[in-house]
């Protein structure tokens, strides 16, 4: 079976160290073709290290310029957001607007940019969850004490918890048998026939596909999906139907 991949973690943009081996658009979709990936959820690295209003406005600009037709609608812009002064104030207008109409996920990284992601961040976690935004965060990013009351707080609001490593079972199965819209990003889930158990306890359905491009070669990524000993079923899940299911629900 020809599997089709859709990637849920990519970045465009400068990064400070190590070099990256690519940052822009047109260099991610070669990658992507190289690959057999359909299409990418990709951030900016502006909004990450510098500020998420200028970094999404910036990673909105490199998909639109794009040139080759319709290659930009493989490249599915994620906001990088964070509260301002405090919660209230970033929900005016056209914060939200831009949100809703625009973004195919959003990205936080409370540690990074100095917030808590926990019921202090009320007023953005009651909109995300009221649209059915889904949320990736880095497994370095949360406390898993934050993590599980905002799970249990928002019991509609899709989390998904990326950059995993190792060791780290624990705390996610703890998370699988309580809530039912916690999933769990691939791309650098390496405990040992990790996807096999998660496939096993929980169902594919927990989990969706990604590489960590440009930081990660994504060949090995992709090969632990391809050659996992789970059905072809599942990896379709995997691979792109858990996501395509989590956008499809986005409340726009």
């Amino acid at each position: 079976m020809n599997i089709k991949f859709i990637d849920s973690n990519c970045m465009l943009g400068k990064w400070h160290a190590p070099k990256l081996y690519f940052d822009s658009a047109r260099e991610l979709l070669s990658e992507m073709d190289y690959h057999n990936i359909e299409k990418a959820l990709v951030f900016h690295s502006l909004a990450w290290q510098y500020d998420p209003d200028t970094g999404n406005r910036k990673l909105l600009e490199e998909i639109e310029n794009v040139n080759s037709k319709g290659m930009h609608e493989r490249l599915l812009p994620v906001f990088v957001i964070a509260p301002w002064n405090t919660p209230s104030e970033m929900m005016d207008g056209e914060s939200t607007k831009e949100i809703r109409t625009r973004a195919y996920a959003v990205r936080v990284f409370p540690r990074d940019q100095n917030f808590l992601f926990s019921k202090w961040l009320h007023p953005v976690l009651e909109f995300l969850e009221g649209i059915r935004m889904p949320v990736f965060i880095n497994y370095d990013q949360v406390d898993f004490r934050d993590l599980d009351e905002v799970l249990a707080s928002y019991p509609e609001l899709p989390v998904i918890i990326s950059n995993t490593g190792y060791r780290i079972c624990r705390f996610l199965f703890t998370l699988f048998k309580k809530y039912k819209n916690f999933y769990l990003e691939t791309s650098t889930f390496f405990s040992y026939e990790g996807i096999e158990e998660v496939c096993k306890k929980f169902g594919a359905e927990r989990m969706v596909f990604a590489t960590r491009m440009p930081f990660i070669d994504p060949g090995g990524m992709l090969a632990r999906i391809i050659y996992a000993d789970i059905t072809e079923e599942e990896k379709q899940l995997i691979a792109r139907g858990n996501i395509e299911r989590l956008i499809s629900e986005i409340r726009r």
